[in-house]
């Protein structure tokens, strides 16, 4: 948000800002048609996976923290969202409304097994399995989809800046 911020803060958007936003785009839609591609081979659980079926709490939230803060995906999605926020010329409460929306449907991938859990209890443990085996017999072509998707929105940003 702070790189968007000082971009955003002049009158108009380097040209750098909008070929760096075409280059990622390219490559998130390559990378996201290749996994497409291949997603037939990609048939084993990932071993991150199998390491969440026995994990401690000590275990899991290092594990989320690794999947959430090393993996490139996910920081180039969080950078591309900190940039969109922070080149907007809006208001200080209108930031924050911003980044919490953002933050809740981030997180809520995350959170919202664990509240159904929490709140029905072993009645979710059928459902949360079958979604389980459902993403990860489908994992290649949900994460293909979505990289293609943001690419697509990165690509059609940075040629309207150019």
């Amino acid at each position: 948000m702070a790189l968007g911020s000082a971009v955003g803060s002049r009158d108009e958007t380097p040209t750098w800002l909008a070929w760096t936003r075409v280059g990622l785009g390219v490559l998130l839609i390559g990378f996201g048609v290749r996994l497409w591609l291949t997603r037939k081979s990609k048939t084993s659980t990932p071993s991150w996976m199998q390491t969440i079926e026995s994990a401690t709490p000590r275990k899991g939230l290092r594990l989320g923290f690794l999947l959430s803060a090393a993996n490139p995906k996910i920081v180039v999605l969080a950078a591309a969202a900190g940039v969109a926020i922070g080149t907007e010329d809006v208001a200080m409460d209108q930031t924050v409304v911003a980044v919490a929306l953002f933050t809740l449907v981030a997180s809520c991938t995350v959170a919202l097994p664990l509240v159904l859990y929490l709140c029905l209890g072993e009645r979710m443990l059928a459902p949360l399995r079958s979604a389980k085996d459902w993403l990860t017999t489908h994992n290649a072509a949900v994460m293909s989809v979505v990289i293609t998707l943001i690419g697509t929105y990165l690509l059609v940003a940075g040629i309207g800046q150019l």
